[in-house]
């Protein structure tokens, strides 16, 4: 069995562009910007406003009922799962990598 990897996406919203980066585990791991969201294809960048709007209402809503924040992060992350896998599948097809 091949060594377990982790990698670390980090998303910038600053005000003068929203950027996506992807990092390797450890402190000297590797970081690699990907891309400015405004270059992203239309329907990414849809499918991550959908996501930000509906995670940002279910998180608020989660703690509005009183759960612990481990549990509502816990629960927001497994649904951003879905929305990367989303993201995926848009992309793929443009870049040729299929499973």
């Amino acid at each position: 069995m091949g060594k377990h990897r982790l990698a670390f996406v980090a998303f910038d919203s600053a005000k003068d562009k929203h950027a996506v980066a992807i990092a390797d585990d450890g402190r000297g791991g590797e970081v690699r910007y990907l891309a400015r969201l405004q270059d992203l294809p239309l329907s990414v960048r849809a499918i991550a406003w959908k996501a930000q709007v509906r995670l940002c209402a279910r998180y608020r809503r989660l703690i509005a009922r009183g759960k612990k924040t481990p549990v509502v992060t816990t629960a927001i992350a497994r649904e951003l799962a879905a929305f990367l896998w989303a993201i995926g599948q848009q992309v793929a097809p443009q870049t040729g990598v299929r499973n």
